[in-house]
């Protein structure tokens, strides 16, 4: 049942992509040709991957009810393998050529959550994409050919992986310049044992991440018994090395009752948590957070992780419900602290609080009240993202800028916006369907694109400004209806 899942997660992949293979086919033909398990467009007799979704292994077939042509092909180069070595590893070897063509570049979002495991690029590609392998979130370590002279700035995001260089290539200095991790070893090997996933250096395991297999019934809800994450001492008898950053290159897992974090751990990137699990919508399930008492940066209080020397909440637990107080004293809430966590009903921030990070509060749909602090500043981009059932919020005299899709697809109705702000970034409250009034005072003096687009046109939205100001020519131009209000 886990590669099913995986499979139906893989799919809203490829549609979140589908622009960016489009954008990959400028070649000369922008007819896409299928060949094994990957789409491909021709220019010059050289092929560029656009797609790898898989489907055309093994005899062609044929269905003109459903309306489905795919010609299908036995050769084993152009086909994913279907299970794991003998050693317990995923390998996929993408072909130096397709159908007698060669292979020159991934296309925009040509792979990203296609492919897993170890990865291994052909010698003579020259090119990867933008979002080539975006969210490759089941990828280990991908090997890259110095043959590649150009990659995309966000060939790799949300993309874990180890990068495999040459030294001295360009893809060594791609990986140095945007802090991607990388390996001048061609044979690193990712190896299993039990749940755990690791590679060994100098005769220590060093631990990659971490996958645990869940049941699920026909509604996927998972039917097996959380479990709790301590990380290990020993794998299959090497000593563990220490565990120094989160989150893990690789993480795949659902339901957890608990993760402790060892001693060890002294870096976090934001909400390691946030995006781990297979889950697009509730992501992993986790009651507490457990901190051994010698770690010297980070510690749990109620199950609640913080970093102890900002007085930053790291992450809330995301299978807890009901109303939160964030404790007197915390001076941040860092980026996606409540990432997911549709059980939380309400929060009441401090006056210590100075900032609230980017998705702080990304589609927590059962929220209903917040309290902003008057010593905010800065309304993170994407904060109250998805916030279905906000329908309410006062946004504090201290704010001087909104952040772009800060209460994007909210459940706001009216909104004032004071005095103090200068900026509302983009998008920043696209989609509100109930959003009928936003007050907006002279002091604006930049609103970014989009930033009122309603799509519910049942309930229209009027702004309402101020005689000559900023608001009332962005009105004009984005054919927003107003009045004016905000003397």
């Amino acid at each position: 049942m886990k590669r099913i899942f995986s499979l139906f997660v893989l799919t809203l992949a490829i549609i979140a992509c589908a622009c960016f293979s489009v954008m990959a086919g400028d070649a000369e033909n922008s007819e896409v040709f299928y060949y094994g398990d990957y789409a491909y467009m021709l220019a010059d007799g050289q092929a560029t991957i656009v797609d790898s979704s898989g489907g055309n292994c093994g005899p062609s077939w044929d269905d003109e009810e459903e309306g489905f042509d795919r010609p299908g092909t036995e050769d084993a180069s152009a086909c994913r393998p279907k299970s794991a070595d003998e050693d317990g590893v995923w390998r996929i070897v993408i072909p130096a050529t397709i159908d007698g063509h060669p292979v020159i570049a991934i296309g925009d979002g040509g792979l990203g959550m296609g492919v897993w495991g170890d990865v291994v690029l052909p010698e003579g590609l020259t090119s990867i994409g933008e979002y080539a392998f975006n969210m490759c979130t089941e990828a280990f370590a991908i090997t890259i050919p110095a043959s590649v002279t150009f990659i995309g700035e966000t060939a790799f995001m949300i993309c874990p992986a180890t990068l495999r260089v040459t030294e001295g290539s360009y893809a060594a200095q791609y990986a140095e310049d945007n802090g991607i991790p990388y390996t001048y070893d061609t044979e690193y090997t990712v190896f299993t044992s039990g749940d755990w996933l690791y590679a060994l250096t100098g005769g220590m395991a060093t631990i990659y991440g971490f996958e645990h297999e869940y049941d699920y019934d026909d509604d996927w809800n998972i039917i097996d018994d959380p479990i709790d994450l301590v990380f290990p001492e020993q794998l299959d008898g090497y000593p563990v090395a220490p565990v120094k950053s989160l989150p893990l290159r690789y993480f795949s897992a659902d339901y957890l009752n608990s993760i402790t974090i060892p001693a060890s751990v002294t870096e976090m990137a934001g909400n390691p948590f946030a995006r781990m699990g297979d889950n697009p919508v509730s992501g992993c399930i986790v009651a507490e957070f457990i901190v051994s008492p010698d770690n010297p940066i980070y510690e749990a209080v109620d199950g609640v992780l913080f970093e102890k020397q900002h007085n930053m909440l790291v992450a809330w637990p995301r299978s807890r419900e009901g109303d939160y107080a964030v404790p007197e004293g915390t001076a941040a809430i860092g980026d996606e602290a409540f990432y997911l966590c549709g059980g939380l009903t309400g929060v009441t921030i401090p006056d210590s609080v100075t900032h609230i990070g980017d998705r702080a509060f990304y589609y927590c749909k059962g929220l209903t009240s917040v309290t902003i602090p008057e010593g905010i500043a800065h309304i993170g981009e994407w904060a109250f993202y998805g916030c279905e059932r906000l329908a309410s919020v006062t946004i504090p005299k201290g704010v001087t800028s909104i952040g772009d899709s800060a209460f994007r697809r909210s459940g706001l109705t009216s909104v004032i916006v004071p005095e103090s702000v200068a900026s509302i970034g983009m998008c920043a409250f696209h989609d509100c369907k109930d959003l009928v009034s936003v007050t907006i005072p002279a002091s604006v003096t930049h609103i970014g694109k989009n930033a009122f687009y309603q799509l519910n046109i049942s309930k229209p939205l009027t702004l309402s400004v101020t005689r000559g100001s900023y608001a009332e020519q962005y009105a004009q131009e984005n054919g927003i209806p107003y009045v004016y209000g905000a003397e």
